[in-house]
């Protein structure tokens, strides 16, 4: 191992790559659609229980999980930060659409150092902010580079219903269009600036 290199950090990366395989492989024999039975004999087979064979093939789903490309990217952020997420945390991320929502909370969770629990309690939070954002509960607030992923986080959200909602909703009257429309190049304009920052943030690190 090069001098260099963080001993837990390549311990972490080793053992998620084990489990990816793994999750390949059983995904590869069984699709994402198997039989109970079959389930079981491939989870007995790999010594480990069906719950845990379900979310490592939906982990070796390259739709819904992670490409080869996609960890090897984490990898390189794992070394840059030394700090490495486990194969717990990337199961419960799997529950985030990929994109930019995952990445920032993928940020989020190695500088903050969240346990995989911490982190499962932070993605049920962000399904279900604006309900307890009706309930009158507190935000948790960010600030530095946090706030910046968080908000990048928050406004590629927006966008993605802004732009659901103008689709489906056809009879939206004019003037309210054209506000919405304009609404959403404002978000493009201060996500392109959050990504600049971010640019410039890593330049300096």
């Amino acid at each position: 191992m090069p001098a260099d290199e963080n001993p837990k950090v390549e311990q972490a990366i080793e053992s998620i790559k084990k489990r990816y395989e793994l999750g390949k492989q059983i995904l590869k024999e069984c699709g994402m659609i198997a039989r109970p039975r079959m389930m079981k004999e491939l989870a007995a087979k790999a010594n480990i229980n069906p719950d845990t064979a379900q979310k490592l093939r939906a982990l070796a789903n390259e739709e819904i999980g992670f490409t080869g490309e996609d960890l090897e990217a984490l990898f390189l952020k794992f070394r840059k930060e030394e700090r490495a997420l486990t194969i717990s945390h990337l199961i419960r991320l799997v529950s985030i659409k990929k994109g930019p929502e995952r990445d920032a909370m993928i940020d989020l969770a190695i500088r903050q150092k969240w346990s995989s629990h911490q982190l499962q309690r932070e993605i049920t939070s962000s399904k279900s902010e604006p309900n307890l954002r009706n309930a009158g509960r507190k935000p948790v607030i960010r600030t530095g580079q946090n706030f910046e992923l968080e908000l990048a986080r928050t406004l590629w959200s927006w966008r993605r219903v802004l732009n659901l909602q103008m689709k489906q909703n056809q009879e939206i009257e004019a003037e309210l269009m054209r506000n919405l429309k304009s609404l959403g190049k404002k978000i493009d304009q201060v996500m392109d600036l959050l990504k600049r920052v971010e640019k410039k943030h890593a330049e300096v690190n």
